[in-house]
Protein backbone atom coordinates (compact mmCIF):
# COMPACT_ATOMS: atom_id res chain seq x y z
CA UNK A 1 0.00 0.00 0.00
CA UNK A 2 1.02 3.44 -0.50
CA UNK A 3 1.96 5.71 1.99
CA UNK A 4 -0.34 8.74 1.14
CA UNK A 5 1.70 11.87 0.80
CA UNK A 6 4.53 10.16 -0.52
CA UNK A 7 4.80 7.28 -2.36
CA UNK A 8 1.75 7.97 -4.55
CA UNK A 9 3.26 11.20 -5.75
CA UNK A 10 4.27 11.46 -9.65
CA UNK A 11 7.06 9.38 -11.51
CA UNK A 12 10.10 11.08 -12.34
CA UNK A 13 13.94 10.78 -12.82
CA UNK A 14 17.08 12.34 -10.52
CA UNK A 15 17.76 15.90 -11.54
CA UNK A 16 21.90 16.39 -11.98
CA UNK A 17 21.50 20.07 -12.68
CA UNK A 18 20.72 22.81 -14.61
CA UNK A 19 20.85 24.52 -17.60
CA UNK A 20 21.31 28.81 -17.50
CA UNK A 21 21.09 31.61 -19.85
CA UNK A 22 23.26 33.80 -17.50
CA UNK A 23 26.17 34.38 -15.41
CA UNK A 24 26.89 33.51 -12.25
CA UNK A 25 24.96 36.28 -9.86
CA UNK A 26 26.95 39.17 -8.74
CA UNK A 27 26.90 40.95 -4.84
CA UNK A 28 22.74 42.07 -5.12
CA UNK A 29 22.59 41.65 -8.44
CA UNK A 30 21.54 39.07 -11.65
CA UNK A 31 24.06 37.86 -13.80
CA UNK A 32 25.01 39.37 -17.29
CA UNK A 33 23.18 37.52 -19.75
CA UNK A 34 25.05 35.15 -21.71
CA UNK A 35 24.74 34.15 -25.50
CA UNK A 36 24.96 30.65 -24.89
CA UNK A 37 24.34 27.65 -21.98
CA UNK A 38 26.14 27.36 -18.61
CA UNK A 39 25.92 24.12 -17.30
CA UNK A 40 25.54 24.05 -13.70
CA UNK A 41 26.09 19.99 -12.22
CA UNK A 42 25.29 19.15 -8.79
CA UNK A 43 28.98 18.54 -7.07
CA UNK A 44 28.68 15.09 -7.46
CA UNK A 45 28.47 14.14 -11.04
CA UNK A 46 32.06 15.34 -11.95
CA UNK A 47 31.78 12.25 -14.90
CA UNK A 48 28.70 14.27 -15.87
CA UNK A 49 30.12 17.57 -16.39
CA UNK A 50 33.11 16.10 -17.78
CA UNK A 51 31.23 14.84 -20.35
CA UNK A 52 29.18 17.45 -21.38
CA UNK A 53 32.31 19.73 -21.41
CA UNK A 54 34.14 17.29 -23.89
CA UNK A 55 30.92 17.17 -26.37
CA UNK A 56 29.93 20.94 -26.00
CA UNK A 57 32.96 22.79 -24.56
CA UNK A 58 32.50 26.22 -22.71
CA UNK A 59 30.07 28.11 -24.41
CA UNK A 60 27.37 25.69 -26.44
CA UNK A 61 24.60 27.69 -28.18
CA UNK A 62 23.06 24.88 -28.77
CA UNK A 63 21.99 21.49 -27.28
CA UNK A 64 20.96 17.92 -28.12
CA UNK A 65 17.88 17.48 -26.04
CA UNK A 66 15.30 14.68 -25.37
CA UNK A 67 12.38 15.27 -23.15
CA UNK A 68 11.30 13.00 -20.62
CA UNK A 69 7.52 12.69 -20.69
CA UNK A 70 4.48 13.25 -22.85
CA UNK A 71 2.76 16.05 -21.02
CA UNK A 72 3.74 19.24 -21.89
CA UNK A 73 2.84 20.24 -17.98
CA UNK A 74 5.34 17.27 -16.67
CA UNK A 75 8.25 18.84 -19.22
CA UNK A 76 7.74 22.46 -18.94
CA UNK A 77 6.93 24.29 -15.57
CA UNK A 78 5.71 27.35 -16.16
CA UNK A 79 4.83 29.98 -12.68
CA UNK A 80 5.25 33.52 -11.90
CA UNK A 81 6.88 33.87 -8.99
CA UNK A 82 8.63 35.97 -6.12
CA UNK A 83 12.10 35.24 -4.28
CA UNK A 84 13.56 37.31 -0.81
CA UNK A 85 16.65 36.25 -0.11
CA UNK A 86 17.01 33.46 -2.54
CA UNK A 87 13.25 31.44 -1.05
CA UNK A 88 10.55 31.32 -2.52
CA UNK A 89 7.53 33.28 -1.08
CA UNK A 90 4.69 33.34 -3.75
CA UNK A 91 3.72 31.36 -6.76
CA UNK A 92 0.85 32.10 -8.74
CA UNK A 93 -0.80 31.93 -12.44
CA UNK A 94 -1.21 35.15 -13.03
CA UNK A 95 -4.61 35.57 -11.53
CA UNK A 96 -4.44 33.20 -8.61
CA UNK A 97 -1.92 32.31 -5.58
CA UNK A 98 -0.99 29.04 -5.85
CA UNK A 99 1.80 29.01 -2.78
CA UNK A 100 2.48 31.84 -0.49
CA UNK A 101 4.51 32.81 2.55
CA UNK A 102 4.16 35.77 4.97
CA UNK A 103 8.17 36.70 4.55
CA UNK A 104 8.71 38.39 8.18
CA UNK A 105 6.82 35.64 10.25
CA UNK A 106 7.76 32.19 7.63
CA UNK A 107 4.25 31.62 8.02
CA UNK A 108 2.84 29.60 4.77
CA UNK A 109 -0.52 31.84 4.06
CA UNK A 110 -1.82 29.51 1.08
CA UNK A 111 -1.04 26.18 -0.25
CA UNK A 112 -2.11 24.80 -3.63
CA UNK A 113 -4.73 27.49 -4.15
CA UNK A 114 -6.34 27.31 -0.28
CA UNK A 115 -7.54 29.93 0.48
CA UNK A 116 -8.22 31.57 -2.93
CA UNK A 117 -6.25 34.52 -3.28
CA UNK A 118 -6.41 36.87 -6.38
CA UNK A 119 -3.15 37.97 -8.05
CA UNK A 120 -2.66 40.75 -10.24
CA UNK A 121 0.84 39.86 -11.10
CA UNK A 122 2.30 43.21 -10.58
CA UNK A 123 5.07 42.07 -8.20
CA UNK A 124 5.87 38.62 -9.70
CA UNK A 125 7.75 37.84 -12.74
CA UNK A 126 7.20 34.74 -15.38
CA UNK A 127 10.15 31.92 -14.16
CA UNK A 128 9.83 28.70 -16.39
CA UNK A 129 11.51 25.55 -15.71
CA UNK A 130 12.44 22.47 -18.82
CA UNK A 131 13.09 18.88 -17.72
CA UNK A 132 15.45 17.68 -20.30
CA UNK A 133 17.70 15.04 -21.14
CA UNK A 134 20.96 15.38 -22.33
CA UNK A 135 21.23 11.82 -24.70
CA UNK A 136 25.34 12.49 -24.87
CA UNK A 137 25.48 11.49 -21.27
CA UNK A 138 23.70 8.15 -21.20
CA UNK A 139 22.01 8.85 -18.03
CA UNK A 140 17.95 8.02 -17.16
CA UNK A 141 18.09 11.85 -15.40
CA UNK A 142 17.25 15.57 -16.06
CA UNK A 143 18.67 19.19 -15.97
CA UNK A 144 16.75 21.88 -16.13
CA UNK A 145 16.68 24.57 -18.00
CA UNK A 146 15.95 28.26 -16.52
CA UNK A 147 14.18 31.09 -17.98
CA UNK A 148 12.89 34.51 -16.72
CA UNK A 149 12.14 35.69 -19.85
CA UNK A 150 8.23 35.59 -20.72
CA UNK A 151 9.26 35.24 -24.61
CA UNK A 152 11.28 32.55 -23.48
CA UNK A 153 8.14 31.08 -21.53
CA UNK A 154 5.62 31.98 -24.88
CA UNK A 155 7.36 30.54 -27.21
CA UNK A 156 8.52 27.38 -25.29
CA UNK A 157 5.10 26.71 -24.57
CA UNK A 158 3.97 27.73 -28.59
CA UNK A 159 6.89 24.92 -29.98
CA UNK A 160 6.26 22.05 -27.92
CA UNK A 161 2.70 22.37 -27.98
CA UNK A 162 3.04 22.29 -31.87
CA UNK A 163 4.98 19.18 -31.91
CA UNK A 164 2.88 17.39 -29.25
CA UNK A 165 -0.16 18.25 -31.64
CA UNK A 166 1.63 16.90 -34.88
CA UNK A 167 3.03 13.84 -33.62
CA UNK A 168 -0.55 12.05 -31.84
CA UNK A 169 0.36 13.97 -28.54
CA UNK A 170 3.81 12.36 -27.86
CA UNK A 171 6.86 14.47 -26.74
CA UNK A 172 9.05 12.04 -25.06
CA UNK A 173 11.83 10.55 -26.95
CA UNK A 174 11.43 13.45 -30.11
CA UNK A 175 14.88 14.20 -30.77
CA UNK A 176 15.42 17.97 -30.22
CA UNK A 177 17.94 20.62 -30.87
CA UNK A 178 17.54 23.73 -27.92
CA UNK A 179 19.35 26.49 -28.94
CA UNK A 180 20.03 29.76 -28.38
CA UNK A 181 18.93 32.54 -30.56
CA UNK A 182 19.16 36.51 -31.38
CA UNK A 183 16.10 38.43 -31.24
CA UNK A 184 15.11 41.96 -30.80
CA UNK A 185 12.48 42.52 -28.41
CA UNK A 186 10.98 45.86 -27.35
CA UNK A 187 12.41 46.97 -23.66
CA UNK A 188 11.70 49.84 -21.16
CA UNK A 189 14.11 52.36 -21.72
CA UNK A 190 15.64 53.65 -18.31
CA UNK A 191 16.26 57.27 -19.27
CA UNK A 192 13.05 58.26 -20.27
CA UNK A 193 10.53 55.51 -19.81
CA UNK A 194 10.09 55.02 -23.60
CA UNK A 195 10.93 51.06 -24.57
CA UNK A 196 13.58 50.67 -26.98
CA UNK A 197 14.88 47.59 -29.37
CA UNK A 198 17.55 45.47 -27.61
CA UNK A 199 19.24 42.26 -28.80
CA UNK A 200 18.42 38.91 -26.54
CA UNK A 201 19.26 35.89 -26.84
CA UNK A 202 16.42 33.44 -26.18
CA UNK A 203 15.51 29.88 -26.52
CA UNK A 204 14.36 28.22 -29.65
CA UNK A 205 13.38 24.36 -29.62
CA UNK A 206 13.59 22.42 -33.22
CA UNK A 207 13.19 18.75 -33.93
CA UNK A 208 16.62 16.91 -35.20
CA UNK A 209 16.31 17.09 -39.38
CA UNK A 210 16.74 13.35 -39.53
CA UNK A 211 13.58 13.03 -37.51
CA UNK A 212 11.89 15.61 -39.19
CA UNK A 213 12.65 13.65 -42.32
CA UNK A 214 10.73 11.12 -41.54
CA UNK A 215 7.65 12.68 -40.39
CA UNK A 216 7.88 14.92 -43.45
CA UNK A 217 6.97 10.96 -45.24
CA UNK A 218 4.30 9.95 -42.58
CA UNK A 219 2.57 13.40 -43.01
CA UNK A 220 2.16 12.85 -47.00
CA UNK A 221 1.48 9.75 -46.60
CA UNK A 222 -1.45 10.37 -44.39
CA UNK A 223 -2.46 12.89 -47.16
CA UNK A 224 -2.51 10.90 -49.75
CA UNK A 225 -6.19 9.40 -50.63
CA UNK A 226 -7.18 6.04 -49.15
CA UNK A 227 -5.77 7.24 -45.98
CA UNK A 228 -7.28 6.73 -42.73
CA UNK A 229 -9.44 9.70 -42.37
CA UNK A 230 -6.09 11.78 -43.22
CA UNK A 231 -5.19 11.14 -39.64
CA UNK A 232 -1.41 11.60 -39.00
CA UNK A 233 -1.91 10.01 -35.86
CA UNK A 234 -2.58 6.48 -37.10
CA UNK A 235 0.55 6.51 -39.09
CA UNK A 236 3.30 8.63 -36.48
CA UNK A 237 3.63 5.03 -34.66
CA UNK A 238 6.93 4.16 -36.29
CA UNK A 239 7.49 7.47 -38.57
CA UNK A 240 8.31 6.43 -42.23
CA UNK A 241 10.68 7.46 -44.74
CA UNK A 242 11.49 7.48 -48.65
CA UNK A 243 10.33 8.85 -51.09
CA UNK A 244 6.32 9.23 -50.98
CA UNK A 245 3.79 9.91 -53.90
CA UNK A 246 3.97 13.27 -55.82
CA UNK A 247 2.82 14.45 -58.54
CA UNK A 248 5.54 16.91 -59.44
CA UNK A 249 3.03 19.94 -60.22
CA UNK A 250 0.86 21.65 -58.27
CA UNK A 251 -2.06 20.15 -58.69
CA UNK A 252 -3.97 19.06 -55.65
CA UNK A 253 -6.03 16.02 -54.99
CA UNK A 254 -9.24 16.61 -53.33
CA UNK A 255 -10.08 13.32 -52.00
CA UNK A 256 -14.01 15.05 -51.27
CA UNK A 257 -14.55 15.64 -55.31
CA UNK A 258 -17.55 14.05 -56.18
CA UNK A 259 -16.57 13.76 -59.94
CA UNK A 260 -13.64 11.10 -58.68
CA UNK A 261 -15.17 7.52 -60.13
CA UNK A 262 -15.29 4.96 -57.20
CA UNK A 263 -13.35 2.69 -59.27
CA UNK A 264 -10.29 5.05 -59.08
CA UNK A 265 -11.00 5.84 -55.22
CA UNK A 266 -10.58 1.79 -54.67
CA UNK A 267 -7.70 1.71 -56.89
CA UNK A 268 -6.04 4.93 -54.66
CA UNK A 269 -7.30 2.98 -51.52
CA UNK A 270 -5.42 -0.08 -52.54
CA UNK A 271 -2.32 2.27 -53.57
CA UNK A 272 -2.16 3.43 -50.45
CA UNK A 273 -2.39 0.13 -48.29
CA UNK A 274 0.14 -0.92 -50.77
CA UNK A 275 2.36 1.82 -50.39
CA UNK A 276 2.03 1.72 -45.92
CA UNK A 277 3.01 -2.38 -46.34
CA UNK A 278 6.37 -1.25 -49.07
CA UNK A 279 7.30 1.24 -46.18
CA UNK A 280 6.89 -0.69 -43.28
CA UNK A 281 9.28 -3.65 -44.88
CA UNK A 282 11.56 -1.42 -45.55
CA UNK A 283 11.70 -0.49 -49.26
CA UNK A 284 11.29 2.90 -50.84
CA UNK A 285 8.71 3.22 -53.43
CA UNK A 286 9.55 5.66 -56.49
CA UNK A 287 6.66 4.93 -58.23
CA UNK A 288 4.53 8.89 -58.49
CA UNK A 289 0.89 9.26 -59.73
CA UNK A 290 -0.45 12.07 -60.88
CA UNK A 291 -3.66 13.68 -59.12
CA UNK A 292 -5.90 13.44 -62.68
CA UNK A 293 -4.60 9.64 -63.34
CA UNK A 294 -6.98 7.20 -64.96
CA UNK A 295 -7.66 3.86 -64.00
CA UNK A 296 -5.59 2.18 -66.10
CA UNK A 297 -2.54 4.54 -64.45
CA UNK A 298 -3.17 3.86 -61.17
CA UNK A 299 -3.80 0.13 -62.22
CA UNK A 300 -0.29 0.35 -63.31
CA UNK A 301 1.42 2.10 -60.27
CA UNK A 302 -0.11 -0.94 -57.87
CA UNK A 303 1.16 -3.88 -60.13
CA UNK A 304 4.99 -1.77 -59.58
CA UNK A 305 3.93 -1.93 -55.69
CA UNK A 306 3.22 -5.30 -55.67
CA UNK A 307 6.50 -6.21 -57.47
CA UNK A 308 8.43 -4.13 -55.33
CA UNK A 309 7.38 -6.00 -52.16
CA UNK A 310 7.99 -9.37 -54.32
CA UNK A 311 4.81 -10.77 -54.08
CA UNK A 312 3.51 -11.12 -57.45
CA UNK A 313 3.60 -13.20 -60.39
CA UNK A 314 3.94 -12.48 -63.90
CA UNK A 315 -0.02 -11.61 -63.90
CA UNK A 316 0.46 -9.62 -60.95
CA UNK A 317 -1.04 -11.34 -58.66
CA UNK A 318 -0.35 -11.61 -55.10
CA UNK A 319 0.66 -15.03 -54.26
CA UNK A 320 3.43 -14.72 -51.56
CA UNK A 321 5.43 -13.35 -49.55
CA UNK A 322 4.92 -12.49 -46.15
CA UNK A 323 5.13 -8.82 -45.44
CA UNK A 324 4.43 -6.81 -42.44
CA UNK A 325 1.48 -4.33 -42.93
CA UNK A 326 1.29 -1.07 -40.72
CA UNK A 327 -1.81 -3.14 -38.76
CA UNK A 328 0.75 -5.48 -37.81
CA UNK A 329 -1.21 -8.39 -40.15
CA UNK A 330 0.58 -10.16 -42.88
CA UNK A 331 -0.32 -11.37 -46.58
CA UNK A 332 -1.66 -14.62 -46.80
CA UNK A 333 1.67 -16.98 -48.17
CA UNK A 334 1.81 -20.06 -50.47
CA UNK A 335 4.13 -19.77 -53.05
CA UNK A 336 7.42 -18.60 -53.45
CA UNK A 337 9.24 -19.22 -57.02
CA UNK A 338 7.42 -22.44 -56.93
CA UNK A 339 8.45 -23.35 -53.78
CA UNK A 340 6.02 -24.21 -50.56
CA UNK A 341 6.03 -22.35 -47.34
CA UNK A 342 6.45 -24.15 -44.30
CA UNK A 343 3.42 -24.72 -41.93
CA UNK A 344 2.62 -24.39 -39.05
CA UNK A 345 3.60 -28.21 -38.05
CA UNK A 346 6.73 -27.77 -39.90
CA UNK A 347 7.41 -24.46 -37.97
CA UNK A 348 6.64 -26.22 -34.68
CA UNK A 349 8.74 -29.54 -34.76
CA UNK A 350 11.72 -26.92 -35.84
CA UNK A 351 10.93 -24.95 -32.49
CA UNK A 352 10.99 -27.75 -30.31
CA UNK A 353 14.27 -29.12 -31.85
CA UNK A 354 16.12 -25.25 -31.71
CA UNK A 355 14.58 -25.58 -28.13
CA UNK A 356 16.19 -28.82 -27.43
CA UNK A 357 19.65 -27.99 -29.40
CA UNK A 358 19.37 -24.18 -27.09
CA UNK A 359 19.28 -26.89 -24.20
CA UNK A 360 22.71 -28.38 -24.42
CA UNK A 361 24.77 -25.42 -25.29
CA UNK A 362 24.65 -25.38 -29.30
CA UNK A 363 23.98 -22.27 -31.27
CA UNK A 364 20.65 -22.18 -33.77
CA UNK A 365 21.73 -21.03 -37.21
CA UNK A 366 20.52 -17.86 -38.80
CA UNK A 367 17.50 -18.38 -40.80
CA UNK A 368 14.98 -15.79 -42.45
CA UNK A 369 11.79 -16.38 -41.52
CA UNK A 370 10.25 -14.22 -43.84
CA UNK A 371 11.49 -16.14 -46.87
CA UNK A 372 12.62 -19.48 -46.21
CA UNK A 373 10.74 -22.00 -48.11
CA UNK A 374 10.30 -25.80 -46.67
CA UNK A 375 12.17 -27.29 -47.82
CA UNK A 376 15.17 -25.17 -47.26
CA UNK A 377 14.10 -25.25 -43.63
CA UNK A 378 13.96 -28.67 -43.82
CA UNK A 379 17.81 -29.19 -44.76
CA UNK A 380 18.60 -26.35 -41.50
CA UNK A 381 16.56 -28.67 -39.49
CA UNK A 382 17.68 -31.81 -40.84
CA UNK A 383 21.11 -30.62 -40.10
CA UNK A 384 20.57 -29.15 -36.78
CA UNK A 385 19.51 -32.65 -35.67
CA UNK A 386 22.51 -34.05 -36.71
CA UNK A 387 24.65 -31.74 -34.49
CA UNK A 388 22.37 -32.07 -31.74
CA UNK A 389 22.69 -36.56 -31.84
CA UNK A 390 26.50 -35.50 -32.33
CA UNK A 391 26.41 -33.64 -29.02
CA UNK A 392 24.63 -36.16 -26.97
CA UNK A 393 26.86 -38.99 -28.07
CA UNK A 394 29.88 -36.67 -27.12
CA UNK A 395 28.54 -36.05 -23.83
Amino acid sequence: MPIKGITDRDVSFPEIGTIRKGAPKGDKQPGKDLTYFRAVFDERETVASNRFNDVYGDAPQELNILLPFNELDRNFDAWREVYVAGALIHRCDGEKVIYEIDPKTGKIIVVNGVPHTPCDGARCKPVGRLKVIIPELGRLAFMTVMTTSIHDVMSISKQLGALQAINGGRLAGIPLKLRRRPVKISTPSCEDGKRVRREKWLLSIEADPSWVEKMIGSMKIAALPGAVNGDLTKLIESPLGGEVVDSGDDDEIDVADTHISNEVNALRKEFQELWNVAVNNGKHPKNTVKADASVDEWAAAIVGLKQLVEAVDEDGNVIDGEVKTHSETTLAINKHNGHKRPSDEMWARYSALADEAKSIGLSLPVIDELSITSDELAEVGKKLRKDVSEKAVGE
